[in-house]
């Protein structure tokens, strides 16, 4: 969770710079003037922002889908656990079983 968390902060840090929010540059002036079919700064931060979020998603779901396999993984080995240990309970002598002295 907390590398998720690293992440998540540091492609939020990414989109605010490509908002422009990270320092000067000089400016583009003007964008898509010479040629009216380019998209224009809104259209790509909003592909930026929406191909963010999709990553973001997708990551979610992958940690998501690892934390339900571990608790599968987690819940069969304490289940084999405790059938090996009634197991080994059965075939202990009967005085054993019972904590007879």
């Amino acid at each position: 969770m907390e590398a998720f968390a690293r992440e998540k902060a540091a492609m939020e840090e990414e989109m605010s710079r490509m908002r422009g929010g990270g320092g000067g540059g000089g400016g583009g002036g003007g964008r898509g003037a010479s040629n009216p079919s380019s998209p224009s700064t809104a259209q790509i931060d909003a592909a930026a922002v929406a191909a963010a979020a999709a990553a973001l998603a997708a990551r979610e779901a992958a940690v998501e889908r690892r934390e339900r396999e571990l608790e599968e993984t987690i819940a069969a080995r304490v289940k084999a656990a405790v059938d090996d240990a009634l197991k080994r309970a059965e075939r202990a002598p009967r005085s054993e079983r019972y904590g007879a002295s």
